[in-house]
């Protein structure tokens, strides 16, 4: 009886029977909150600047996070019928780890780097300088609009915010910018008020 050659395309091979001294597996981090891919040495998620060195992801930082999503009854309110809601959206949260934060979409031509980049969510709406996260002295923060074209929105009000007003926030508000972006302010650590 003549034995059979092994098929290594058959479903329950192991490829890597024959060749074990030959193949290297590493291993992929990913981030916790977002999923990008971690490279090796860094500390910081290059998306949403996770903590990969602090047990609590640095969430504990000022106490406050903002989840970005898509808000598609925020986008069917504007009726806005030329600026289409994406297909597909991964939602992420950022840490507000600082005193002030620029929000809007970078333009390196013209030097605006936002510490909170809204351009990678493609939605055309939101202005280069759109507003900032203020950090109130009872530890709380506030937004800021900086005069952006289409206003800044909070919650279900029916006019956007004043420019150049600093609006303080509470656990739960939903900030609308753009066309659809809402921008959940979250309290992360019960001590923070």
């Amino acid at each position: 009886m003549q034995a059979s050659a092994r098929d290594d395309s058959s479903p329950g091979a192991d490829p890597s029977a024959e060749h074990e001294d030959s193949t290297t597996v590493t291993l992929v981090e990913r981030c916790p909150r977002c999923t990008t891919i971690r490279m090796p040495g860094d500390r910081f998620c290059e998306t949403c600047r996770w903590d990969f060195d602090d047990p609590d992801g640095g969430l504990s930082a000022s106490g406050w996070s903002v989840h970005v999503e898509a808000d598609r009854a925020y986008w069917e309110r504007l009726g806005l019928t030329d600026v289409p809601f994406p297909d597909r959206f991964d939602a992420t949260i950022v840490v507000l780890d600082r005193e002030d934060l620029l929000v809007g979409r970078r333009s390196p031509e013209r030097g605006i780097e936002p510490d909170f980049d809204l351009g990678p969510y493609e939605d055309p709406a939101v202005s280069r300088r759109h507003a900032r996260f203020v950090r109130c002295e009872e530890g709380h923060y506030a937004i800021v609009d900086l005069d952006s074209a289409n206003g800044t929105w909070l919650n279900d009000a029916d006019h956007p915010i004043p420019a150049g007003i600093a609006v303080p926030l509470s656990d739960g508000d939903r900030i609308h910018v753009g066309a659809w972006l809402t921008l959940r302010v979250c309290r992360t650590d019960p001590s923070a008020t």
